[in-house]
């Protein structure tokens, strides 16, 4: 039991950290043009998500809602709302965010540390695939521990072990925000439109992704 959880825990922090969704390339975009302070602020966001849902999971199984997080439906309205809100994000990358001034050409437009966490949050939070990772994640440990412990014990365990792991996912998101941010100093004009376009480009097609497998394919499957 152990070290299928260590092993576990390595997959999912890696999966997580590693992997190429839209909350990693708005990441990195984030610290590269607006530094360590505002970038951190998105990945706590980002995390906050994630414990959000771990919390809703853990709760849905201590009541034995399995049924309820594994509706069609449901799914099917997690990914089409996140598709509207990752084409709505994507979006707002193609405005222009510089600001002209006489002394360097250009001055980036600081976002406010508000926006910059439900965006984190939110662009995270209805993401489907996420849901799913947790949930399988979620339903391994609650799984294993069933067997040595009571339904109020579970509980709690499940809780605080999702708790140390999601705080060392936040100090290696927190490290990628480091090492990226450390590229502002290479910045240029033509760099961060650039670079808003790849990011706005990536999370589109992130969007019209979720809401063509959710709705176009379901849709034609009842014809």
């Amino acid at each position: 039991m152990t070290l299928s959880l260590i092993y576990q825990t390595v997959v999912v922090i890696f999966f997580i950290c590693f992997s190429f969704g839209p909350a990693f390339f708005a990441l990195i975009n984030t610290s590269i043009k607006h530094g360590y302070s505002i970038g951190s602020v998105l990945a706590i966001g980002v995390i906050s998500s994630d414990f959000i849902i771990c919390s809703i999971l853990i709760s849905l199984l201590g009541l034995g809602a399995e049924n309820f997080i594994n509706d069609e439906n449901t799914r099917q309205f997690m990914g089409l709302l996140a598709g509207v809100l990752l084409v709505l994000f994507g979006s707002f990358y193609f405005r222009n965010s510089e600001k002209k001034t006489p002394e360097n050409g250009f001055e980036i437009q600081q976002p406010s540390l508000k926006r910059t966490f439900l965006k984190g949050f939110l662009m995270n939070f209805f993401n489907p695939a996420l849901w799913l990772l947790w949930l399988s994640s979620v339903t391994s440990v609650w799984t294993q521990w069933s067997q040595f412990k009571p339904a109020q014990f579970r509980i709690l365990d499940t809780f605080l072990y999702f708790c140390v792991m999601l705080g060392i996912i936040l100090l290696l998101e927190l490290l990628k925000v480091s090492l990226a941010s450390k590229l502002s100093k290479l910045v240029t004009s033509k760099f961060i439109r650039s670079m808003n376009i790849v990011t706005g480009c990536l999370l589109l097609l992130f969007g019209f992704y979720l809401i063509y497998s959710h709705y176009f394919t379901n849709a034609a499957g009842r014809f």
